[in-house]
């Protein structure tokens, strides 16, 4: 228990110092996938992420959640209600005070092993997004 904690504490020490925080994931069966929630549940700390009146306390953080999918989740796509990752993430992110986020939905690489289109294709589509949030992060950095 005593190494889960340091884990723990190392992963809140790097939040923390953090201004900007970029979080690549993928999407499995329309949710987060595990280490993504078993980093989750190692932040997630009562006393040092968030207080006994259930305030967040990593407050003034910008956080980016890059999210790629086979499908396509954005609002008004046909499988949107199927997304169950993005509104976990608002919440429990949000429920440690980080409410600061933008997603960058990069769905749609089921087409790209359908031979549909090309996989720089795909990436071009998204490449301003990702380039907008880097940015921000270079800026912050600076």
């Amino acid at each position: 228990m005593t190494q889960a904690l340091e884990i723990s504490y190392e992963l809140i020490a790097e939040l923390q110092q953090a201004d900007h925080i970029v979080i690549g994931t993928p999407m499995y069966n329309f949710a987060a996938p595990a280490n993504l929630k078993a980093w989750i549940d190692h932040i997630v700390r009562f006393g040092v992420t968030f207080n006994a009146s259930y305030e967040g306390l990593l407050k003034g953080k910008k956080l980016t959640v890059i999210l790629a999918s086979g499908g396509v989740y954005t609002p008004g796509a046909f499988a949107e209600s199927y997304n169950h990752e993005t509104g976990y993430l608002k919440f429990i992110l949000g429920f440690i005070g980080l409410t600061d986020v933008t997603f960058v939905m990069a769905g749609g690489s089921n087409e790209v092993s359908q031979g549909k289109r090309t996989q720089a294709d795909l990436v071009a589509q998204f490449t301003p997004e990702v380039v907008a949030a880097a940015g921000v992060v270079a800026a912050a950095a600076s």
